[in-house]
């Protein structure tokens, strides 16, 4: 079978190994979980404000919230878009430079490494950003963050953040292909980037189903407003140990496992390859000293033979003219 299908082969059955398990575990909670009520009570919104005023936990949280409001406001709020201005300026530059460069499947690879990473941060920096916009003292996110949260934000997020991962390790293995097996086929970047976007995309399709919308009419201004809930299951604490350590899996343990044996083949590899070029590099020196030896030694020789014909030569004259 050519190298070709065999890659494509094992592509598959990667993506049917990481997805189903996943797959098969959400479909089977959220279909067990009782169906979500379609809206809260004004009550039940009421009463959980309530209780959060009235909540302690070792501290009075009326104190405290204000400090809490205030740290997340510099830290989640302008720290992170400040941080995500420098990250996308310096994936555009990084796109520009390798654009600029020659048109290889590592460079390639590195600009769809920016380009996830660009869409990464431009997430997250919504999400600060609706921190920054929100009233600072009851804390109400923009209306066009409550609308984009459930079923882009949070569900593209992960998914961004899942194929930032796995396209470093994408990155590692074209450059584990390319020095360690030179001869194999190599798989094109558009191959890389449709394994990784089926992989996250497939671990990730949960999170399309842990927040939804629904409806709250204030008794006193009699205004609807549209908020995020968790769904039924959310509720599920099977399914939040298993979305937790799905999440710790594959985004950290599997893709530094991956790391640590193609990096060491790298490394094993050109070890390998320097050791052999001073190996002959060595040899070959010695051969050259040894070929040097025979013409040093002959311009003497060289020199012996040709005096006499010189002197021959004068002495022709010589007999010439004393004749």
């Amino acid at each position: 079978m050519p190298t070709r299908i065999q890659m494509k082969i094992h592509a598959v059955i990667l993506w049917l190994v990481l997805a189903i398990p996943s797959l098969l575990f959400t479909f089977i909670l959220y279909c067990s979980s009782s169906p979500s009520e379609p809206h809260l009570s004004n009550e039940k919104v009421s009463g959980v404000r309530e209780g959060a005023l009235n909540y302690t936990c070792y501290e009075n949280y009326t104190v405290y919230i204000e400090i809490w409001y205030t740290a997340k406001f510099w830290i989640e709020g302008i720290l992170q878009f400040a941080v995500g201005l420098i990250g996308i300026f310096g994936n555009i530059l990084t796109i520009f430079v390798l654009s600029k460069n020659k048109k290889t499947n590592f460079n390639n690879l590195l600009i769809y490494l920016s380009l996830t990473d660009l869409v990464l941060i431009i997430i997250f920096m919504a999400m600060s950003t609706s921190t920054i916009t929100a009233n600072f003292r009851s804390q109400n996110q923009p209306p066009w963050f409550k609308i984009l949260f459930p079923y882009f934000l949070w569900p593209f997020g992960h998914i961004a953040i899942t194929a930032s991962v796995l396209m470093v390790v994408a990155v590692s293995a074209e450059r584990y292909l390319a020095i360690c097996r030179p001869l194999q086929y190599k798989p094109s970047p558009s191959f890389y980037v449709i394994l990784v976007f089926c992989i996250s995309f497939s671990v990730n399709a949960g999170k399309f189903l842990e927040y939804r919308w629904f409806d709250y009419v204030d008794p006193v201004t009699n205004v609807t407003t549209i908020y995020a809930d968790i769904t039924t299951l959310m509720k599920n604490e099977h399914y939040v140990v298993f979305s937790k350590w799905q999440e710790i899996v594959l985004t950290g343990i599997l893709p530094l496992l991956a790391l640590i044996i193609l990096n060491y083949g790298i490394y094993t590899k050109i070890r390998k390859s320097t050791k052999f070029r001073k190996k002959t590099s060595g040899n070959c020196g010695g051969y050259s000293r040894a070929t040097n030896v025979p013409r040093v030694t002959s311009v003497p020789f060289r020199r012996s033979i040709n005096q006499p014909f010189v002197r021959n030569h004068h002495g022709s004259n010589q007999s010439a003219s004393s004749g």
